[in-house]
């Protein structure tokens, strides 16, 4: 069972890499400055409560569900009904909520008696629901109300429903203080009901971190929250930031653009992907190849079948059936001779030999353990594998140091659990990565029950939980 969510929602695997930057560095799993308190969500029996780093309960597992703490407050679940408690696992919002929402802006939406109400952080009713058939979209203390051909803007601070320009059956949340609104054409109004941005533009977007992308005359752009423009509109398409860089389209062609909309590679492929070891993996005139970051395209060797793009400096080539690895000079460093491969991981290319999965460096040196199904990728010093269906880790030298005795690890299944836009309900996204904070423990599963190993295999949290999630900054 998953102790996050009682609605067991799918899990996915996807990739991310994780790098401490700051003292004060919050991020999304389970990466911590080992000054800061950190925490787990832990199950014993049939409860949940909080444990720290060494399996001490922080807050007593006696809750059917929890979610993380976001702030001081976190939701918890008990006979049914929802609440939030605070770090001591004080009830803050009493738990007689058949649904809960994180309270932002000092405002929660919940279900109560069947019945929609708007709470406000101490878990008082500020808003009942009495007229309209469905409220939702809360945001900057604004609530949306729908009839069944009109909706209305609320102010949850006075129940008072917020007049708009023009009556409209769709309304938009609010976020960064404005709202997306549309009549012949998309603005942003204020909590007042009037233009802070007038109606001019084909499409829009809601605001977030002061931004917001919008279309005029056909093309795409950027403003601020007084309407200026951050990036002219002037392209066809502008995906989403990354580490300061977007893939973007102009006059049909694909290019890469800063945060102000200057081209740090110019628009002349038909397909191109971010940088990855200073290489954009990209297609020209039907051939693929690589950008540098001075912007000059190289096509694939010439010998190549397929090639793809890199990853840790290193990317797969496939040579008529054989796959192999070469450098960000292009040149072959492993001969095309596997016949299944993955990305490369680290320090080593993860590549199928006979029956098992197996390692190589870039010498060419092969690293084999018996029956391994599969190999993850580097977090840290450490690389988890999996052998015979039980987990095991190994160091950059290709030498286990922590045997495959362990029916899960938190590589397979890591969740980043976040709250936001649920009531009493989570919204999981999974990471491909060991379950480790600074210290460099990971959590495990050993005959049924969870605890946590250091990077030499010794354990540091005793094997007594029937549950323990990824830990975060408490």
């Amino acid at each position: 069972m998953n102790i996050f969510d009682d609605a067991n929602l799918n899990q996915k695997t996807v990739k991310m890499k994780v790098k401490s930057l700051l003292v004060a560095l919050a991020i999304a799993f389970s990466g911590f400055v080992s000054a800061q308190p950190i925490a787990a969500i832990a199950k014993k029996g049939n409860k949940v409560g909080f444990i720290d780093k060494s399996g001490n309960w922080l807050i007593e597992a006696k809750f059917d569900i929890v979610q993380t703490f976001k702030g001081d407050y976190a939701l918890a679940k008990v006979n049914e009904k929802w609440g939030t408690i605070d770090k001591k696992g004080t009830w803050v919002i009493p738990a007689k909520f058949e649904r809960l929402s994180v309270p932002e802006d000092g405002y929660a939406m919940a279900m109560l008696g069947g019945l929609w109400v708007i709470v406000n952080d101490k878990g008082e009713t500020v808003y009942k629901n009495t007229e309209y058939k469905k409220i939702a979209k809360l945001g900057n203390g604004m609530l949306v109300g729908y009839m069944k051909k009109t909706a209305d803007y609320i102010d949850v601070s006075t129940g008072e429903k917020v007049a708009t320009p023009i009556e409209s059956k769709s309304l938009n949340q609010f976020s960064d203080g404005l709202a997306r609104f549309k009549e012949k054409k998309w603005g942003y109004i204020d909590k007042a009901g009037s233009y802070k941005i007038k109606s001019q533009f084909d499409d829009a977007k809601d605001f977030k971190d002061g931004k917001a992308m919008v279309k005029s005359a056909g093309k795409w752009g950027q403003i601020d929250l007084n309407g200026a423009w951050i990036i002219p509109a002037e392209f066809d398409k502008i995906q989403g930031f990354r580490k300061g860089q977007a893939i973007a389209k102009q006059n049909g062609k694909t290019g890469i653009i800063n945060e102000k909309g200057n081209w740090i590679v110019k628009p002349q492929y038909e397909k191109l992907r971010l940088f990855n070891s200073g290489m954009a993996f990209a297609t020209k005139g039907g051939v693929k190849g690589y950008v540098n970051e001075a912007g000059e395209f190289k096509p694939g060797p010439a010998s190549a079948t397929a090639i793809y793009p890199f990853s840790d400096g290193y990317a797969m080539i496939k040579v008529v059936d054989k796959i192999g690895y070469m450098n960000t000079k292009l040149e072959i460093v492993i001969e095309p001779k596997y016949t299944k491969a993955l990305d490369w991981g680290g320090v080593f290319g993860r590549v199928m030999i006979g029956e098992s999965w197996s390692l190589v460096n870039e010498a060419g040196e092969e690293f084999k353990i018996s029956n391994v199904q599969k190999f993850y990728k580097f977090h840290g010093d450490l690389m988890a594998f999996k052998s015979n269906n039980k987990y095991g880790y190994i160091d950059k030298t290709g030498e286990v140091i922590i045997k495959p005795i362990y029916t899960s690890v938190e590589d397979e299944y890591l969740y980043n659990v976040t709250s936001k836009g649920g009531f009493g309900m989570l919204t999981k996204t999974v990471y491909q990565a060991p379950n480790r904070d600074a210290n460099g423990f990971i959590l495990m599963n050993r005959g049924g029950k969870y605890g946590a190993v250091d990077k030499t295999g010794k354990e540091v949290i005793p094997f007594q939980f029937d549950d323990i999630k990824a830990f975060f900054p408490f």
